[in-house]
């Protein structure tokens, strides 16, 4: 078995040649009292959308500090895209989680990818 996370292939098309399935109907009675939770609303936490973004600038500890920082968003905002950071930079909360990309933040596939002060490897400070 093996997974992966969303957005991270594209989904092929199904091969249906000689495929052979059957569809079942089974009835099925779902009580109100059978659930252990329930969820009354939902309300986003803020902070723009990332993954849904066409552009990204990303910034690591490269940057040197939050100072850095504002400047990506600047150059973001100039091409009507977003940042994102590396696990470090939000570890250090120059910026909040919802904008950590990569394998423990968020899958992104943006047109156009800028990269400032990533290394891709951890800095002495995290090993």
């Amino acid at each position: 078995m093996a997974t992966s996370r969303p957005g991270t292939f594209e989904i092929p098309p199904p091969k249906l040649k000689d495929h052979r399935y059957s569809v079942e109907k089974v009835d099925f009675e779902f009580k109100k009292e059978q659930l252990r939770e329930e969820i009354l609303g939902f309300t986003p936490r803020g902070g723009d959308d990332i993954t849904a973004s066409k552009v990204i600038v990303a910034g690591g500890l490269g940057l040197g500090s939050p100072k850095g920082i504002e400047l990506l968003r600047e150059l973001a905002k100039e091409l009507g895209g977003n940042i994102g950071v590396t696990r470090p930079v939000a570890d250090l909360g120059w910026v909040p989680r919802e904008y950590q990309v990569g394998q423990t933040g968020k899958i992104v596939r943006p047109r156009l990818y800028i990269a400032a002060g990533i290394s891709g490897k951890l800095s002495t400070l995290w090993a």
